[in-house]
């Protein structure tokens, strides 16, 4: 008879017992009755239908988790890259049973959703247009999300979309392309260098050839201006001497001056004419100053 006590006591001790429901802070208990949903239990001391009528099925946890994954995706201009995606998400409180009984396997559904939603976005766009819209394709991500998974209990938090990261074969080809880019800017800029130095050289010349022939002009112009003054005083001083045989005179000094600069040369050799005419004979000059001066 003691020992029927015992067992009863122990019966309604486990019974007793499988009333109380200890639920962890930030997370829901899901019970059952006989396998159907009866309630949603929050955090702390809570009671239910003793076992087995009523039984704790499962545990949702109300924190925020997060998924990662890379994505790989093809481009428009027909290169792979791949996608470091991060999506933050969690249970929505009042919505615990569809999270509990709505998804089998949140975590994969959710992954699956992400690498959906960013193939179809990337399809559209090149590679380069990929590096520049990480944000807009993050906030179409969240957005895509968002509308999807809120029917099943789940709200998304935020969605970090990483820096593309392309294969190894996109990587070096490219790296080629900036490389061949950046040697065609070198010779470029190289040779505009050398353009910008010949101009400046042939400036420098023309400049330099320019004073040349001022200093030549100038030149000519005292000689012309000196001849001129010596020719109008030999005129007053000698009567009867033609201005032809003046000229003839000082054109025979520098032909003079030629010869004796040759001869001081050794083995030098001097070609010159001899004019017949008396008229045009440098000579006449200093022939008709002779004259002059014994009359």
């Amino acid at each position: 008879m003691e020992a029927f006590y015992v067992v009863a006591a122990v019966v309604v001790l486990f019974l007793i017992a499988s009333c109380i429901v200890v639920v962890r802070q930030k997370t829901a208990q899901i019970i059952e009755v006989f396998g159907k949903f009866e309630a949603v239990k929050p955090a702390g001391l809570q009671f239910k239908k003793p076992w087995p009528i009523a039984s704790s099925v499962g545990t949702v946890n109300l924190k925020i988790q997060e998924v990662k994954d890379i994505v790989g995706v093809k481009t428009l201009d027909n290169a792979f890259i791949r996608f470091p995606v991060a999506v933050q998400f969690r249970v929505l409180e009042n919505k615990v049973q569809a999270a509990f009984y709505e998804l089998d396997q949140p975590v994969q559904q959710i992954k699956s959703f992400v690498l959906n939603i960013i193939r179809s976005k990337a399809a559209g766009m090149t590679m380069a247009d990929l590096y520049t819209s990480r944000d807009d394709i993050a906030v179409a991500v969240e957005e895509d999300l968002k509308s999807k998974l809120e029917s099943f209990g789940y709200e998304i938090v935020t969605v970090l979309v990483d820096e593309p990261e392309p294969s190894k074969e996109v990587a070096d080809a490219f790296n080629r392309v900036i490389a061949a880019k950046r040697e065609q800017e070198a010779a470029i800029a190289e040779a505009e260098a050398l353009r910008i130095r010949k101009v400046g050289e042939a400036k420098a010349n023309a400049e330099s050839l320019k004073l040349t022939a001022q200093a030549y002009v100038e030149q000519r112009k005292t000689i012309a201006e000196g001849i001129g003054d010596a020719m109008k005083e030999i005129r007053d001083g000698l009567q009867g001497v033609s201005d032809q045989v003046i000229l003839e005179y000082f054109a025979g000094i520098d032909e003079r001056d030629a010869i004796r600069d040759a001869a001081k040369g050794k083995g030098s050799i001097i070609v010159f004419t001899n004019s017949k005419s008396t008229e045009n004979d440098p000579t006449a000059l200093i022939k008709a100053i002779t004259n002059q001066m014994k009359s």
